[in-house]
């Protein structure tokens, strides 16, 4: 099993011309907000690990997130269906217990207009309130149990989301080949055999969340390459370097076709 990724243009001025069986890799990370401005990043810690030794383990985890991502999808599409048919259920409530508060009003003029017997007209008028509340309580439960529906919503998107990420891979990772901390610009730099890796690297933002990425990426022998850890290839983003893809999770290859 093989990766490739396209991590940036060679920086040829690092380590340029410097002999050994080591090659360099100098990187960046960097993250931004929605509006384009940096995030302020804590220290990330960033493994390089020999894919002989990573391709085994996602292999070895892949039955039992494929089985989870079935349910946590299922889930998710029956929770969502509940929510859209409580929500049209309580539109219809919500129209009922407005014209039946109004109708109220307006059959008991209609009653007093044919002359009611003030015993009958009495009668009328509670059944049309017993009616109305009854509207309203229907309304209310509907409206709580929509709440729960949508919280059970939530529940299956953070499920899938858990394995989409491939937050299940940081459990028991193999050992790295070689490590290193970002500095708080979000320069690193590594020096490692040339091969093929998993880069997986892990942060906290200034927002208060956590950010992971795993991503497949080849070292080349005496030279310098330069990989940049960004929104783009975050864990969950389904880029083609990285190690968890939406296809891979459904029964598809992992990382981008015709890389391996």
């Amino acid at each position: 099993m093989r990766r490739t990724f396209l991590a940036g243009l060679a920086l040829t001025a690092c380590l340029e011309g410097e002999p050994g069986p080591r090659g360099s890799v100098t990187g960046r990370v960097a993250l931004t907000t929605p509006s384009g401005d940096e995030l302020e990043l804590g220290p990330t810690e960033v493994l390089f690990i020999p894919e002989e030794t990573m391709a085994p383990f996602v292999e070895g985890k892949l039955a039992g997130a494929r089985a989870e991502f079935q349910r946590a999808q299922a889930a998710r599409d029956e929770a969502q269906a509940r929510v859209n048919r409580l929500a049209e259920e309580r539109r219809a409530a919500d129209h009922e217990a407005r014209t039946s508060g109004a109708g109220v009003r307006d059959r008991a003029l209609d009653l007093q207009r044919r002359q009611l017997t003030p015993r009958e007209l009495g009668t009328q008028r509670t059944r049309l309130a017993e009616q109305h509340a009854t509207s309203k309580r229907r309304l209310s439960e509907l409206g709580q149990r929509l709440e729960e529906a949508r919280a059970e919503l939530e529940r299956a998107r953070e499920a899938t989301l858990r394995v989409t990420d491939g937050s299940f891979l940081l459990v028991g990772l193999p050992a790295p080949a070689q490590s290193t901390t970002a500095g708080l610009d979000g320069r690193f730099e590594v020096r490692v055999a040339p091969g093929s890796y998993a880069v997986v690297a892990m942060t906290h933002a200034a927002d208060g969340a956590s950010r992971t990425w795993l991503l497949w990426t080849r070292v080349r022998a005496n030279g310098a390459d330069a990989l940049w850890l960004n929104n783009d290839n975050l864990a969950g983003t389904g880029c083609g370097a990285c190690i968890i893809t939406p296809s891979f999770l459904t029964g598809g290859p992992p990382g981008e076709p015709g890389t391996r």
